[in-house]
């Protein structure tokens, strides 16, 4: 019994000092939100949703003072907007064409954040920004590299979305007031709990076997 936990807790010392984060591996950043519109939507003037990127956007246009950066894939960008009963999922598939993608503005004058995608078939589209003016007060970037965080009261005139029904119907704004971040574990983490878990099962079959 004493080998068996033995080996159990090599190869756990093993596996941890083992794994390591994959130099390459994207970091993904998400984020729920929610607001009102200036107009009523399909009856309902409420919305919320979630938003991810990770960091394996590509470079787009850049220019001085900001950063555009691409999804050819629709894979490093997630934009879901829930107006009442209404999803933007049920648009169509993402566009790929015009693909999704992550502007950040830093200059002496702003500091900006937007993030949007269109769906292809419908016309309908989703843009969310979010504008610091800095010669009120400091922004929250220092550069147009993608932020690791993003907090709702560091800009200062605020965050609202834009939301493009389909076949150019239903155009409505609103105002975000409120801006969460989602915990997303790293790579490295969930190497770990595999592992783990992967020692558990084993000691459990030593056991059932003595």
């Amino acid at each position: 019994m004493f080998r068996a936990g033995t080996l159990g807790l090599g190869v756990v010392v093993c596996l941890i000092g083992g794994v390591t984060p994959a130099p390459a591996a994207p970091i993904t950043y998400e984020y729920s939100f929610s607001g009102t519109l200036a107009q009523p939507y399909n009856g309902s003037n409420q919305f919320s949703g979630t938003f991810s990127y990770n960091t394996s956007l590509l470079p787009g246009y850049q220019t001085p003072g900001m950063g555009d950066y691409i999804d050819p894939t629709a894979q490093a960008v997630s934009l879901s907007l829930n107006i009442g009963n209404t999803s933007s999922s049920t648009f169509g598939p993402v566009e790929t064409v015009v693909p999704p993608s992550v502007g950040v503005g830093h200059s002496p004058k702003m500091d900006s954040f937007s993030i949007g995608e269109g769906f292809s078939g419908s016309g309908a589209e989703v843009r969310i920004s979010m504008i610091n003016d800095n010669t009120i007060a400091p922004g929250p970037f220092n550069s147009t590299s993608l932020p690791a965080s993003l907090d709702l009261a560091s800009f200062n005139m605020g965050a609202g979305v834009y939301f493009q029904g389909p076949d150019d119907n239903g155009q409505t704004f609103g105002t975000i007031t409120s801006l969460v971040p989602i915990p997303v574990p790293e790579p490295s983490n969930l190497l770990i709990f595999a592992a783990l878990g992967a020692c558990a099962c084993g000691l459990g079959r030593v056991r059932r076997a003595r």
